[in-house]
């Protein structure tokens, strides 16, 4: 008898880079999902 395991992943990084000389904001948002069935 098999049992089916199933993970998931999430990982989610967000950087905000404020430069204040030249008034720039960036904000970068990375989110990666990884779903492994066995």
């Amino acid at each position: 008898m098999q049992t089916a395991m199933t993970t998931t992943t999430t990982t989610t990084t967000t950087s905000t880079t404020t430069t204040t000389t030249t008034s720039t904001t960036t904000t970068t948002t990375t989110t990666t999902t990884t779903t492994t069935t066995k």
